[in-house]
């Protein structure tokens, strides 16, 4: 998490009305060259978070012994009771032009929501 995905997150907000945003900081990164220990990475996030009301710092990626993939977290909240038009994913421009290569990328569009929904926002 850095300045601009702040920045990012924000302008999500305010342009898509939105209530409500989870952070899901990964345990591992498998497209990443080098990794950090995920509960200082949750810990960053959490401190990052704290002031803002409608943002949460979720631990879904820390409850799991498997590898982080965005599909996956996807479809734990789908498991939680939230759908695909509740869930607006987030991401900057450094990491989509490398989407291609995440593991079931395709689905991660069929997870998310269209433009009909403006509850709740996610960020990897």
């Amino acid at each position: 998490m850095h300045l601009g995905t702040i920045d990012l997150a924000d302008a999500a907000h305010q342009a898509l009305g939105l209530t409500e945003s989870f952070w899901c900081p990964p345990t591992s990164r498998p497209i990443a060259a080098a990794d950090h220990v995920a509960y200082h990475r949750f810990a960053m996030v959490a401190l990052a978070v704290q002031e803002r009301p409608d943002w949460r710092a979720a631990d879904l990626e820390l409850r799991s012994d498997a590898p982080s993939f965005t599909s996956r977290t996807l479809a734990r909240f789908h498991e939680r009771g939230y759908r695909p038009t509740e869930l607006y994913f987030v991401i900057g421009a450094d990491a989509f032009l490398e989407i291609e290569s995440w593991r079931d990328y395709p689905n991660i569009w069929r997870r998310r929501t269209s433009s009909s929904s403006r509850d709740r926002a996610f960020g990897a």
